[in-house]
């Protein structure tokens, strides 16, 4: 199985509770962010396209199958710079850290924008 990582590179388990960033507030730069559950590892595709993918609830107790009850991750080894782990079935801090190379760094959009504008602005 192909592991995925938060942003501290801690590899993210089925049970894990994730804070995901969601936007930054227009007024004072505020970042918001959700809590997501990992539920449960499953395979989607068929035969040679099948690939491992985490279901991740949004945490509205909508039953799994209806409109808006989560979403699926990509088992893909990447390291994901808006998620971070607040709470494990199994205790998150014991896991080791990996180190994420850099092409597999997603980039921190709102850190790196809010850099690119301020040089801008002269």
């Amino acid at each position: 199985m192909t592991q995925i990582y938060d942003k501290t590179g801690r590899s993210i388990a089925a049970g894990d509770v994730l804070k995901v960033y969601h936007f930054t507030g227009a007024r004072w730069r505020k970042r918001h962010f959700m809590f997501k559950q990992v539920m449960r590892e499953t395979t989607l595709g068929k035969n040679e396209n099948a690939a491992p993918y985490f279901f991740v609830s949004h945490l509205t107790l909508t039953p799994e199958g209806e409109r808006d009850s989560g979403y699926y991750l990509a088992l893909d080894g990447k390291h994901h710079a808006d998620i971070e782990i607040v709470q494990g079935l199994v205790w998150h801090h014991d896991r080791p850290r990996v180190a994420a190379p850099a092409s597999s760094r997603a980039p921190d959009w709102p850190v790196a924008m809010s850099r690119e504008l301020a040089g801008a602005g002269g």
